[in-house]
């Protein structure tokens, strides 16, 4: 009946919990939590906005643009500098989850940036993807010896950009994780420790 909801808790056998599984398409801004056993399977669906906060650091303004449109899209808070002075006071005050960083900046390149977190203690394991039009294998492999992560050339498509950005974002977690007793969605909730799904 609309507008009537019933709060329910279910126990959950071993065999049922070893299938359960959470998967979030951020292009689409849904999660879709689902717990599988066999050939049955319970879906949920939510908008989701995620809570980390991306810094872009380029001087094309109309790059800049183009990226936090997708990123925002992505679900990503995104944050803007179009120098190298401005980046470091928003990365000091902001503690950025991931910065997108042009090589080429107006005051201070990129690389002398990306020492300058590197050897801060309070921003030393922010990760870190350069953005440039220098392709030349030694801007690369420089950039990634002084601590970027990844490398992106220009021109590039935003949705790589993206999924690079997921992708280090997931493997940055799983090496600061801690270990996960609930999985919550919207109403729906997993108790991994009791093995119990409440909604």
């Amino acid at each position: 009946m609309c507008g009537i909801y019933t709060r329910m808790t279910f126990r959950i056998n071993r065999c049922c919990l070893d299938n359960f599984f959470r998967f979030a398409c951020y292009d689409g801004g849904v999660t879709c939590l689902f717990l599988a056993a066999g050939k049955t399977a319970v879906f949920l669906h939510q908008p989701i906005m995620s809570s980390q906060q991306i810094l872009v650091v380029d001087d094309d303004r109309s790059i800049t643009k183009i990226v936090r449109a997708y990123l925002e899209q992505a679900g990503y808070r995104v944050l803007t500098a179009y120098n190298g002075t401005s980046a470091m006071q928003i990365l000091r005050h902001e503690r950025p989850d991931l910065l997108l960083l042009d090589l080429m900046l107006p005051d201070r390149d990129g690389w002398e940036i990306t020492s300058t977190i590197r050897n801060d203690k309070r921003l030393a394991m922010t990760p870190i993807i350069m953005l440039t039009a220098r392709v030349e294998d030694s801007d690369k492999i420089m950039g990634l010896e002084l601590g970027a992560d990844d490398y992106v050339t220009k021109p590039f498509n935003p949705r790589e950009v993206v999924a690079r950005v997921r992708a280090l974002l997931r493997r940055h977690q799983l090496g600061h994780a801690e270990p996960i007793n609930y999985l919550k969605v919207g109403g729906l909730q997993l108790d991994l420790g009791g093995r119990t799904l409440t909604f």
